[in-house]
């Protein structure tokens, strides 16, 4: 999957046809906005990136464009791909701090099955910051 940041709240993905379905996988060729994407697309872009084995920059900015995509798209598309949106809201749970890792701790004590996919996130954030260190790229976000 390609993201690129274009102005303050675009951004450009490319969705490359394989098999018949839409995969989130490109090479910057033909960029669509975000806000353009249907909500089947944005459904997909989301679950695709956040089920990538290990997240690089790009992505977790993608992820954050997912979240405030399904924000201004509002309630029927969150009720319409919900398993979808499950993993962006999770995402941004840990991202934004809403969760964190005490709350993990006790989920896991807990034995809630989210605990581990909240420790998965943590685990690619985590990553993420190793790689690129706590910085902001030219769009001025930070990761």
């Amino acid at each position: 999957m390609c993201s690129r940041r274009l102005r303050k709240d675009k951004y450009q993905f490319h969705f490359q046809i394989v098999f018949g379905a839409h995969s989130a996988v490109g090479d910057r060729r033909n960029y669509v906005e975000l806000s353009k994407l249907s909500d089947m697309e944005l459904a997909l872009l989301g679950h695709d990136t956040y089920r990538s084995q290990d997240w690089s920059a790009e992505d977790v900015r993608t992820l954050r464009g997912c979240w405030d995509e399904y924000q201004r798209r509002g309630e029927n598309t969150i009720t319409l791909f919900r398993p979808a949106y499950s993993h962006v809201q999770a995402f941004h749970e840990i991202d934004s701090g809403e969760v964190g890792e005490g709350d993990v701790r006790l989920l896991e004590l807990a034995g809630a099955g989210i605990a581990a996919d909240y420790r998965d996130i943590m685990r690619k954030l985590r990553a993420v910051e190793a790689i690129e260190g706590t910085t902001q790229d030219a769009a001025g976000i930070q990761f």
